[in-house]
């Protein structure tokens, strides 16, 4: 059964079981390389949303607001932003846990569970099954835009063929990092060091065409009871492809139209869903005619579940977060859910509009 209704996390039945919950981005896709600093901010936003759980925290300062409602344990920041949580996390500590429970499933977290004796809850290679973009494009249908597999000869020339004003994607996505515009690939510009390698290696890539209107996504959760989206934002894409926030409503400003193509598309990935317990978004883009093109879908929590379950329980009709603001230029009404002394910069905002 799948339902549109504005969940708080109170209402989420997972957050509320026995375990250690863990939230590290790293596992984006199947690339560690990228330094980003900010992850250790995203990192820390499982306080917001868990209630009397232990949840795994980067050694930044928490917010005093919600210091009470968890018991917390304390990873390391160190100094390279690629190092994941689960490597920094004390053993011991995990030991004492009847289980893990991971929002983004890396190597690492199946590694150190194991090493430990206790159960994780989503494995990395179920995580890499379920987020394969050419199988859930291959799914979804004609509710996605047109896209063909490169080919490993002539992969710039395939895709100009293709779809001249189109983008090359990565097989198992990687946001921003890994999505050119086909112009650039023709030109030779902006390819990534990985694409060539990885066709010669037969990893795949494809190229979709593009698809112009509000670049969108829902927020959704699954459990034994069905599946609910509970939230929709309208994104800020940066340089065409880098996400950078959100504008945040409710899901009942969705028309009925637009909520049959997003179930539709929803039941399409279903065979990708099944035994799945847990968050995941899907982005699409709505059409002027009101047609609804799913790009992808990311079985896992994505940067905007906690912002939206916040917003959910705290603000009106719409709201915004961003990244990257400078804390003496934050309004007094605004929610501030990580920040970075250091720099003065508030990393992840809501903020009431």
């Amino acid at each position: 059964m799948i339902t549109f209704s504005n969940l708080t996390s109170s209402d989420i039945s997972f957050l509320n079981t026995p375990a250690l919950y863990v939230c590290d981005f790293r596992a984006c896709s199947e690339s560690f390389a990228y330094r980003i600093p900010a992850m250790w901010g995203y990192e820390n936003l499982l306080q917001w949303i868990c209630r009397s759980s232990t949840v795994a925290v980067n050694q930044m300062p928490l917010h005093s607001e919600n210091a009470d409602k968890n018991a917390y344990v304390v990873a390391p920041m160190g100094s390279d932003p690629r190092s994941s949580m689960f490597q920094r996390l004390d053993r011991k500590t995990v030991m004492a846990c009847p289980s893990v429970w991971v929002a983004i499933p890396h190597p690492d977290a199946d590694d150190l569970a194991d090493a430990v004796g206790v159960p994780v809850q989503y494995r990395y290679t179920d995580f890499l099954r379920r987020n394969n973009k050419i199988e859930q494009k291959t799914l979804l249908g004609p509710t996605t835009p047109a896209w063909t597999v490169l080919s490993s000869e002539t992969p710039m020339a395939a895709a100009t063929a293709f779809a001249a004003d189109g983008y090359v994607k990565r097989e198992e996505g990687s946001g921003g990092f890994t999505v050119f515009p086909v112009q650039d690939v023709s030109k030779g510009e902006k390819t990534g060091d990985d694409l060539l390698h990885d066709l010669a290696e037969g990893r795949r890539w494809y190229v979709e065409e593009r698809v112009t209107g509000l670049a969108s996504s829902i927020q959704c959760a699954k459990d034994v009871q069905g599946i609910c989206v509970f939230g929709v934002s309208e994104q800020r894409i940066e340089e065409g492809r880098y996400y950078a926030g959100a504008r945040l409503r409710r899901v009942d400003t969705l028309t009925e139209a637009v909520r049959r193509q997003l179930t539709d598309a929803i039941e399409r990935l279903a065979p990708l869903l099944e035994a799945y317990t847990g968050f995941f978004g899907i982005d699409y883009v709505l059409t002027e005619e009101g047609r609804v093109m799913v790009l992808e879908a990311n079985i896992r929590l994505t940067a905007a579940t906690v912002p939206t379950l916040v917003f959910n329980d705290r603000f009106g009709e719409i709201g915004m977060y961003r990244e990257d603001v400078p804390l003496a230029d934050v309004p007094e009404e605004a929610v501030v859910l990580a920040r970075n002394e250091a720099e003065g910069m508030a990393d992840i905002l809501v903020i009431e509009v």
